[in-house]
């Protein structure tokens, strides 16, 4: 575990001024993502769209967020989502939120971009994914929890993390952790 790991929580408490920041920035977010629209019609930023408007749309495959400049992805926000089998988080994200990838049993693999400060409970919750290498920009780590793939988590020898929530790693089959 990282040196720089402060605390493991282990009870859930009520909500936080965190939740009231989320509510902030995705709506700064959206802001950001419709004035990006105006401006280019990327397939990547149509896919993102699509996703704003429509819940567990079937058709999107392949979510490639890597062009469009947002800081978070706000809770639930491609929850059931069945068919995502890729993912590409853009460069410029700094927090994952709540639920955000839960139950996209699809996505075998995540890329955690660096700069990345805190992914919220159950991100990828019941997902596929494999292993895990956590940015060492990572303050805040929780939601790799009922990933029964899940074999190994590395983090980067320079790790910013401070906070485990609580369940980060439940149900999961990690035989690795370096």
């Amino acid at each position: 575990m990282p040196n720089s790991l402060t605390s493991i929580e282990t009870v859930i408490g009520g909500r936080t001024d965190d939740d009231i920041s989320i509510f902030v920035d995705s709506l700064e977010n959206y802001l950001n993502i419709s004035q990006y629209f105006l401006t280019s019609f990327s397939n990547s930023l149509q896919t993102y769209i699509k996703a704003k408007l429509f819940v567990n749309d079937n058709e999107i495959t392949d979510l490639d967020l890597s062009t469009i400049p947002i800081k978070n992805i706000s809770q639930y926000k491609f929850a059931n989502f069945t068919n995502i089998e890729s993912v590409i988080l853009p460069t410029t994200l700094e927090e994952i939120g709540i639920y955000a990838f839960m139950n996209d049993s699809l996505i075998t693999s995540i890329s955690l971009p660096d700069g990345l400060k805190k992914i919220n409970i159950g991100a990828f919750e019941k997902t596929s994914i494999t292993s895990v290498n956590i940015p060492a920009s990572v303050e805040i780590l929780g939601g790799f929890s009922y990933i029964t793939a899940l074999t190994s988590v590395t983090f980067n020898p320079n790790s910013s993390l401070n906070r485990i929530l609580v369940g980060c790693f439940r149900d999961t089959s990690i035989s690795s952790i370096s």
